[in-house]
């Protein structure tokens, strides 16, 4: 059967929207692009493929699309942050309540691999909290920038999973 959310994000939504406010235009959902959601040639495009699958950022550069609308690499929290939910001890790359703020299916084993890749073995906490928001702030460079050099081909880019 049809996806029982249809009726209300490509019907009942638009309608209510265009007695609200017809000067504002109607987006169904994200990623949306007429007959196939989630198209680099049509509509928003959330490229996922990169982080989810384990791939470089630099494979971001394999990747076109009309607007990409979510986008991302993670990143450990601030500092200030971590302080406030954990005590120095408990300050460890695997430690139990730092994996617990981390909801990514092998998020720290992500994270390390490509800490390790681009800047060496880390095992230090600190060490490890620093280089994965440098390495985040390199993945978005990265990612906008080539975007960006496609002007007129790639509208814009939203990133997810700021830390």
């Amino acid at each position: 059967g049809e996806y029982l959310g249809n009726k209300l994000y490509l019907h009942d939504f638009p309608m209510i929207c265009a007695q609200e406010d017809p000067s504002r235009p109607y987006w169904p959902s994200s990623p949306y692009g007429g007959d196939k959601a989630n198209s680099a040639s049509s509509g928003d495009y959330h490229i996922w493929d990169v982080w989810s699958g384990w791939e470089d950022y630099e494979d971001y550069a394999k990747e076109s699309g009309r607007f990409i609308s979510e986008f991302g690499f993670q990143a450990a929290p601030d500092p200030k942050t971590i302080n406030f939910f954990a005590k120095k001890e408990e300050q460890g790359i695997f430690h139990s309540v730092i994996l617990n703020h981390n909801k990514q299916v092998e998020g720290q084993e992500r994270i390390l691999r490509f800490i390790n890749s681009h800047f060496g073995l880390v095992t230090d906490f600190d060490t490890f909290v620093y280089l994965s928001q440098l390495n985040q702030a390199e993945a978005i460079k990265f990612g906008v920038e080539h975007w960006r050099a496609r002007k007129y081909k790639t509208a814009g880019t939203l990133y997810w999973q700021y830390n």
